[in-house]
């Protein structure tokens, strides 16, 4: 396999999970802010999205 194969594989199998409880606050806080859809809360995501995310919170402040 080939690790873009694996990557999507592996957020195929976390797409099953909901944000777990002790999340969900902040989750709630970070889609309220824009800083994130709330989509795949569990998935992976590439540094890129990770980048973004974190621009995103530290205009916020």
């Amino acid at each position: 396999m080939t690790g873009e194969q694996i990557y999507n594989r592996l957020n195929e199998y976390l797409a099953q999970y909901p944000a777990p409880e002790w999340a969900k606050d902040e989750l709630d806080e970070a889609i309220a802010l824009g800083i994130t859809d709330g989509e795949r809360p569990v998935q992976l995501i590439p540094r890129y999205q990770a980048a973004i995310m974190a621009k995103r919170a530290a205009l916020m402040r």
